[in-house]
């Protein structure tokens, strides 16, 4: 069914480096690993949904591989109080790759 999906194009895996000049209606859209966008990158995906769509934004701001400036809590923050807006953040508690992460992250935590 996925691979039926994909030919169909109801499914798309897209970079962002590709999504100039697209718009998203009546569309589900995820954006993985936002930690390493900038802002550029997120005013463009972000205006490219309609009121018929939804967007997931995902990523770890620890995780960045960007230097300087880490943008996603920076929009994170900027977009509180919209209406239509939700921010979840997820803690060491919600790691489920393996219990024994959790308490290596705990370790870490203390270097």
């Amino acid at each position: 069914m996925l691979e039926t999906m994909l030919r169909s194009k109801d499914i798309e895996v897209v970079p962002l480096a590709f999504m100039r000049g697209r718009d998203f209606d009546k569309s589900f859209v995820l954006v993985e690993e936002a930690q390493n966008c900038n802002l550029d990158q997120f005013k463009m995906i972000l205006t490219r949904i309609t009121d018929r769509s939804k967007i997931v934004i995902s990523g770890d701001s620890d995780q960045s591989d960007i230097a300087s400036d880490n943008v996603l809590t920076r929009v994170g923050k900027s977009l509180e109080g919209l209406p239509s807006y939700k921010f979840v953040r997820l803690t060491k508690h919600d790691i489920v790759r393996s219990k024994y992460i959790t308490e290596i992250i705990e370790r870490l935590e203390t270097v």
